[in-house]
């Protein structure tokens, strides 16, 4: 009875051990089961999604969509497939209300940055989620210049991919040396649906590329600056250039033509976008200065440049209104990062702007600089004389000798010596400059000049 009694309650243990594998058995199968589900609904649902934005359609809203409190463990960006398929429908509709918003992280060239013309190819806009393919259209994407015009952009030239949207805009239509500005509206949305949380922008200059050897010009409404090489115009050591004419303020010159202030703006950028200005051109470059259609007085129109040196405005050589119907003055300048404006000849003057300096000045020690505008080439005589008129020293100088003899402004120095090389006596000595034109025009100036040991 005892034996039977233990054989019996071996078979129960038994019949019980193997129920209970089957039900833990069962259990795990029923969770595969719903794990499946669950993974095979939410790529259902991210599949659909998908599909439905890329054909212009959009998700659900939020309020007709279902919520779950274990959804809420799945709200957030999607760290693997896994984590995104097992999110499913319930992340969905949880990222549309829940969450970080949609926003620009980041822009290539960075925002103030610079934008090499035909070296850097593309913009890139980088936003912290993935952007929905039938809202990255031209007309969510602006590009205007600093006057307001817009660069109007087609939609090959719009490209995403995930989280980057890459503008590859035509350069033949950018300026150089302009600023542009991107500006993307809130209807930008990612993949979810998410609207941008307000409108970003950010903004970039063009520069001219460092190695470009032909001809380049910057037009602008503020006048036109024509580089025949720029690779031999500006200094070397530098990814890009960057050179314009910007408004001024009125100069304080006689005659000037008001309206026609400017600023030959000029600095070069390395590989780290610094930015150091460039005061001295290697060689001059063609600029065109535009003065008002109502301007009365347009005979004798010529530029001039401020001289920070000796705090002067002198003629820029060649300039003229050579096409009075383009309202503009054209001269040649190396000169940079300083005031240009617009200032009537005076009618019939064949030399303006005479003085000389230093003055008084040390004779023997020192030399003082004679300097004369030229309306033309001229050949220019230079006479020194004392206070009794005798002769001291004559200089001749050729038609059209260059910094000397040419139209613009010229300089010619005297050591304060005589014919014979002697250094002249304390006292006044007067400088009397006469020019003589192939015209036949002639024009005699004179002034005092004072010597000192």
């Amino acid at each position: 009875m005892r034996r039977f009694i233990e054989y019996r309650g071996n078979e129960m243990c038994q019949i019980r051990g193997k129920k209970f594998f089957l039900l833990i058995l069962g259990c795990i199968f029923a969770l595969v089961c719903l794990a499946s589900a669950t993974v095979l609904v939410g790529r259902y649902h991210w599949l659909t999604h998908i599909m439905l934005d890329s054909s212009g359609g959009k998700i659900a809203s939020s309020s007709s969509q279902c919520r779950s409190s274990i959804g809420q463990r799945f709200v957030g960006e999607a760290k693997s497939a896994l984590y995104r398929n097992l999110s499913g429908y319930i992340r969905l509709s949880e990222d549309a209300t829940i969450g970080e918003g949609l926003r620009v992280v980041s822009t290539l060239p960075e925002d103030d940055g610079y934008f090499i013309i035909w070296q850097d190819t593309d913009i890139k806009i980088i936003f912290n989620k993935e952007m929905s393919s039938s809202t990255v259209v031209p007309e969510n994407i602006q590009v205007k210049d600093e006057y307001g015009e817009e660069l109007p952009l087609t939609g090959p030239e719009i490209d995403y991919a995930d989280s980057v949207i890459t503008i590859t805009p035509s350069q033949k239509q950018m300026k150089y040396c302009a600023r542009y500005t991107i500006k993307v509206s809130t209807n930008v949305t990612d993949v979810y649906g998410n609207s941008l949380i307000k409108p970003e922008s950010f903004s970039f200059t063009t520069l001219i590329p460092g190695e470009l050897t032909t001809a380049v010009a910057v037009e602008h409404k503020e006048g036109i600056v024509k580089i025949d090489n720029p690779s031999e115009t500006f200094p070397q050591g530098s990814k890009g250039w960057y050179i314009k004419l910007i408004e001024a303020d009125s100069p304080s010159l006689s005659n000037y033509v008001e309206g026609t202030g400017r600023i030959l703006k000029c600095y070069k950028v390395d590989d780290s976008d610094n930015p150091k200005d460039i005061n001295q051109l290697d060689r001059p470059v063609a600029i065109s200065v535009p003065y008002p259609s109502d301007t009365k007085d347009r005979k004798n129109l010529k530029i001039y440049f401020y001289n920070k040196d000796i705090d002067r405005w002198e003629l820029v050589k060649g300039s003229g209104d050579t096409n009075p119907d383009d309202n503009s003055v054209t001269g040649q300048v190396s000169i940079t990062n300083t005031e240009y404006c617009v200032r009537g000849f005076v009618a019939g003057d064949v030399i303006e702007n005479y003085c000389n300096y230093p003055n008084p000045f040390k004779a023997g020690k020192e030399e003082t600089t004679i300097i004369y505008d030229l309306v033309e080439d001229a050949k220019v005589t230079i006479s020194i004389y004392d206070l009794l008129g005798q002769l001291v020293r004559r200089i001749e100088i050729p038609k059209g000798t260059p910094g000397k003899g040419e139209g613009g402004t010229n300089e010619v120095s005297w050591d304060g010596k005589n014919e014979r090389g002697r250094v002249v006596a304390n006292g006044g000595y007067y400088c009397v400059v006469e020019a003589d034109t192939e015209t036949g025009k002639h024009m005699k100036k004179t002034r005092k000049i004072m010597v000192i040991k």
